[in-house]
């Protein structure tokens, strides 16, 4: 099973009272992010529970840098969609990026995307793919993203 995770808002908190170590800040140079407290271990649960993990960002982060941060950061990330990768999905399928979600988990075969954002949870709905919906100030978000893969790891049975 694959989960996707977004960044901004998701992963990478503005807060630094939500923010774990610095030691997990980095992701590309001149550029300071803070990753949310809790992430490292939740990743690593959930890779040991069977769950493929992903980052899927409507940024122009890139890949690469992203796989090697993550890599240097002890993160069990398997893969790595961004907006350039989304887009040239979209054209693979002779779709316009307005056309579609902003983000289309299923077409990379990613069953569960945990998100922020309202939008990409009403998406979902409408596109038929399942999305966890944390709230970006929310301190019990690991709990709520172990409850959705629970109940999605269930339905799967």
């Amino acid at each position: 099973m694959k989960i996707s995770f977004d960044l901004d808002g998701t992963l990478f908190v503005s807060d630094p009272g939500l923010a774990g170590p610095p030691i997990y800040n980095y992701v590309e140079p001149r550029k300071v992010l803070r990753l949310r407290d809790g992430v490292p271990a939740l990743l690593r649960e959930l890779s040991e529970r069977g769950w493929e993990i992903w980052f899927y960002t409507n940024a122009l982060y890139s890949r690469s840098s992203l796989l090697a941060w993550a890599h240097r950061a002890g993160l069990p990330v398997a893969g790595v969609i961004n907006q350039q990768i989304h887009e040239n999905a979209c054209a693979e399928r002779g779709v316009l990026p307005l056309e579609v979600a902003a983000k289309m988990p299923p077409w990379f075969g990613i069953d569960l995307h945990v998100d922020d954002s309202e939008q990409i949870a009403a998406a979902g709905g409408a596109a038929g793919f399942c999305v966890c919906l944390i709230a970006r100030d929310d301190p019990d978000w690991a709990v709520k993203v172990r409850a959705c893969a629970d109940r999605f790891g269930e339905g799967i049975r």
